[in-house]
């Protein structure tokens, strides 16, 4: 049987990456408890809106839908090679926040107690891609936040 380590091979790189991605998906849906306040919907047909106001202390869930960055779908021996990273900013602090949210197309975050305003992009990087990014043409997706 010449081939059974190479079908091992292929089944412990399949498990390998079902444990990762289960990973990612309950670290990315992972923050400081609570329901979510508000919804902000990066839809396929480039649209962009959200539930309601956002607010100082809400809860945010991101749904961005994967095929607004589909360039890179690039694998590594049979495994994904690629992801989608969101990056948020709040007001003009240097902190950048990234949340890896590869096929799992969600992220979650609290927003701070003093934020008055965020800012949220996109990028899709991969082994062999050029990295491509989803920023409203550089200007970024900007949301007021209301005080509470």
């Amino acid at each position: 049987i010449k081939n059974q380590p190479k079908n091992e091979e292929k089944i412990m790189k399949l498990l390998f990456t079902t444990i990762l991605g289960l990973i990612i998906a309950v670290s990315a849906n992972a923050y400081e408890g609570g329901s979510t306040n508000v919804q902000v919907h990066f839809d396929k047909d480039w649209s962009v809106f959200k539930t309601s106001e956002i607010a100082q202390g809400d809860k945010v869930l991101f749904m961005y839908d994967l095929e607004r960055l589909s360039e890179c779908r690039s694998t590594y021996n049979g495994v994904k090679a690629w992801t989608i990273n969101a990056y948020v900013k709040f007001d003009n602090e240097s902190n950048i926040r990234r949340y890896s949210i590869g096929n799992i197309s969600e992220f979650r975050l609290t927003i701070p107690s003093e934020a008055t305003s965020m800012e949220v992009w996109f990028s899709n990087t991969g082994r062999g891609c050029n990295t491509t990014y989803d920023s409203n043409y550089g200007e970024n997706y900007n949301f007021s936040i209301a005080k509470k």
